[in-house]
């Protein structure tokens, strides 16, 4: 499993929403099959809105992209779908949790993933395997102010 971290002003959730890079003729539907892990991906669009808007901070977010290697697939596959599905949702929430440690996760923090299992399999002249987004937004909407992660 690998693991980066970015940290962005804006169009994290217009891109989990739609798919749209530049450098792709394809849109998130025809890549791949979403399945939402945890929270709620309009809380984490507004939250960003809000942040451009009132907030003068460089960042408003971090993305993070768990990418899993063949290895790490071949494990995934021995799981029955629920059992897969815990185990992603485990993944994404212990890498929240992580990045968030001392905040209230119900009330201080808005954060969101999603995996995505690739239906087009190659692209760029590279596999695509099953990778975890997530997306930290910085505002602490208890207090208004900034998430240090």
């Amino acid at each position: 499993m690998i693991s980066r971290i970015t940290m962005r002003k804006s169009g994290l959730a217009d891109y989990l929403k739609d798919g749209h890079r530049q450098d792709s003729i394809y849109n998130r539907q025809e890549k791949d099959n979403v399945i939402s892990l945890y929270g709620n991906l309009e809380h984490l669009k507004q939250a960003e809105i809000y942040t451009n808007k009132y907030k003068e901070w460089k960042n408003n977010y971090e993305h993070i992209v768990i990418s899993f290697s063949k290895e790490d697939m071949k494990r995934l596959d021995t799981l029955n779908d629920s059992d897969r599905l815990e185990a992603l949702n485990d993944i994404a929430l212990q890498m929240i949790k992580h990045r968030t440690s001392g905040y209230d996760l119900e009330n201080e923090v808005i954060a969101y993933a999603e995996v995505h299992q690739p239906k087009i399999k190659h692209e760029f002249g590279k596999d695509r395997l099953e990778h975890i987004h997530i997306g930290i937004s910085y505002l602490n909407p208890l207090s208004n102010t900034k998430l240090q992660t």
